[in-house]
């Protein structure tokens, strides 16, 4: 569940994140972008991390590195 919780569906580029919540593939609707000061996410446990690096393109989808592990809410 916690690595599925760090996909969410489609090709997203970094140009087209926008604030708001996000599903997972894990069936959780609990990340939550901001891009106002930084590009940051929320998890369901509270904790705020960073995005460091972004648009590594591969094959099936587009990577964004994070500085943490994010943790599902049900956990």
């Amino acid at each position: 569940d916690v690595l599925r919780y760090h996909v969410v569906p489609g090709n997203v580029q970094s140009g087209d994140i926008t604030n708001g919540s996000v599903g997972t593939l894990n069936g959780e609707q609990g990340i939550t972008l901001n891009v106002d000061d930084g590009a940051k996410i929320t998890d369901g446990a509270g904790n705020t991390v960073n995005i460091i690096l972004t648009d590594i393109q591969g094959t099936n989808g587009v990577i964004h590195l994070i500085e943490a592990v994010l943790i599902p809410g049900s956990l």
